[in-house]
């Protein structure tokens, strides 16, 4: 029997010292406990009733804030209602206001324009003089006219000047002045104009002045 070496034609690899060839990598692997079956089902139930009353409450609280929310929509609705009805009244009083303003100026006017034209009235008359009539009286914004008759050219010069002297009024001239004929006797027509000056207000420029001699 013959034996043959067969190691002798291996070659021998010789390995740096210090150097060690990689260990091969364990494989960590994690089995998760195995839980029995009726204590799996009691704690899915406690998870789904969980999330049942989550969502439950969630509803809840959402259905409380509309109420909420409708009841002060609501509340403000009303206020706005009756901010709307006092606003509806306040106008009207403005309106109310502004109609009475009117008509007090214009009873004002009345009553400035009453005592106006008294007050031209009576200094007029306390100008006249003996033996002179007026036949017409006539003002228009300030504008005054007297037309009259005499006996003599001399009582017209008087009653001018009467006038002239008077606050009240300016501007006198003597526009017209001829003979004339009432009843068979011979007068003096005129025409005479003159502006309406109203004095400062004060408790005299209300009041007729005194008759002048």
């Amino acid at each position: 029997m013959i034996d043959i070496d067969l190691l002798r034609e291996r070659k021998k690899v010789k390995v740096p010292i210090g150097i060690r060839p990689p260990k091969a990598k364990k494989k960590i692997t994690f089995a998760l406990p195995k839980i029995p079956f009726h204590l799996g089902m009691v704690i899915a139930l406690v998870v789904f009733a969980l999330v049942l009353v989550i969502v439950v409450m969630t509803y809840l609280s959402q259905q409380t804030t509309r109420a909420n929310l409708r009841k002060k929509l609501e509340s403000e609705r009303k206020e706005l209602a009756s901010l709307q009805e006092a606003k509806k009244l306040v106008e009207n009083y403005k309106k109310m206001q502004e109609e009475v303003k009117k008509k007090l100026g214009v009873i004002e006017n009345l009553d400035r324009n009453r005592f106006y034209e008294a007050h031209i009235l009576d200094e007029i008359i306390s100008c006249l003089s003996e033996h002179l009539w007026l036949t017409s009286l006539t003002e228009n914004n300030g504008a005054l006219s007297l037309e009259g008759i005499t006996f003599s050219k001399l009582i017209v010069a008087d009653f001018m000047d009467r006038l002239e002297e008077s606050p009240w009024f300016s501007n006198v001239e003597l526009s017209v002045l001829q003979k004339g004929e009432v009843e068979g006797r011979e007068v003096e027509k005129f025409v005479i104009t003159a502006s309406v000056t109203i004095p400062p207000a004060t408790p005299s420029a209300i009041t007729p002045v005194a008759q002048k001699q």
